[in-house]
Formats: C-alpha cells, sequence, structure tokens
C-alpha cells in the first residue's frame, strides 16, 4: 500500500498493487489446488528424455479425439485436453490398413554387468601419484609440435 500525506492529519491509500494481489491470490489457490488433488484430470505418461523415462507424472491433457466429448465442455467436467495433440505423428488409415505385425524374435536388450576383478593393493599402487602423471602427459602433448620444429632446426643446423 501507498500511503500519501496530504497534510497533518489527512492520509491517502491508494490501491496501486490491486491487480498483484488478485494475481497472489489466484496462483495461491493453484497450489493448494493441485496440494488437495484437484483441478483437471491429466493423463498419466513417461517422460520424454533417458534420465526420467522410467518414471510416471501427470500430462499436459487428453486429445480431444480421445475423450470424445466438445472441447468447450470438458472443462466445466474438470477434465483437460492438449489441444495439440490431435492428429501429430498419427498415420493415414490407408498405410494402418497395410501395417502388419511384426512376427518372430526381436533384438533384445541386453545390459551386460562389467566384471569385477579384486587386486591387492601394492606400494608401487600407493606411491603412484596419478595427477602429476597426468599434467606431465598434457604438457608433452602440448609441446611435442616445439619440439618436432627445434629438432628438425637443430638437424639443419648440423
Amino acid at each position: 500500500m501507498v500511503h500519501r500525506t496530504l497534510g497533518p492529519d489527512i492520509k491517502l491509500r491508494s490501491r496501486l498493487e490491486q491487480n498483484r494481489t488478485e494475481q497472489n491470490k489466484r496462483h495461491g489457490l493453484q497450489h493448494l489446488e493441485a496440494y488437495l488433488g484437484l483441478g483437471p484430470i491429466r493423463p498419466v505418461v513417461h517422460g520424454q528424455t533417458l534420465k526420467y523415462n522410467k518414471k510416471l507424472r501427470a500430462g499436459r491433457g487428453f486429445s480431444l479425439e480421445a475423450v470424445g466429448i466438445p472441447k468447450k465442455l470438458a472443462p466445466t467436467i474438470g477434465i483437460a485436453i492438449d489441444h495439440p495433440a490431435g492428429t501429430d505423428g498419427d498415420s493415414a488409415p490407408e498405410e494402418l490398413a497395410t501395417a502388419t505385425q511384426v512376427q518372430g524374435p526381436c533384438m533384445p536388450i541386453v545390459c551386460e554387468k562389467p566384471s569385477v576383478e579384486l587386486v591387492k593393493v601394492t606400494n608401487k599402487m600407493k606411491s603412484f601419484k596419478a595427477y602429476d602423471k597426468l599434467r606431465v602427459e598434457r604438457m608433452n602433448k602440448r609441446q611435442t609440435g616445439a619440439r618436432m620444429k627445434k629438432a628438425s632446426e637443430a638437424e639443419k643446423v648440423e
């Protein structure tokens, strides 16, 4: 609220943030509906990416063809509609008529676990400094061109 002083004893209150309070109220109601399980009915779908495709989540909404009711009636009875989900990616009826089911064994998905080999830790392994070795090898790789040029110049001089 903004208070504007007009005189020593007169204050004027203006409701400049009225729109913002309405938005906050609506936002709070949305969170309350989600918490209580209210709101429109949504389909249960799998995530799209490799990380989340085994997990289920609430989808955006049903397609109008799947629901089979008019699109203006759906929100009034609490059903979420995903308007773009209508015909994207669907095949034509002619293609569906000629489609055949795959017969026989398909390629199985085999996840082989790597074999783990247990080894006794030796003093040589304990004294090995991996970071130092990486730094030396990185510098050797970086300096190969300069070292080859220096060697060829020394060869020409001789």
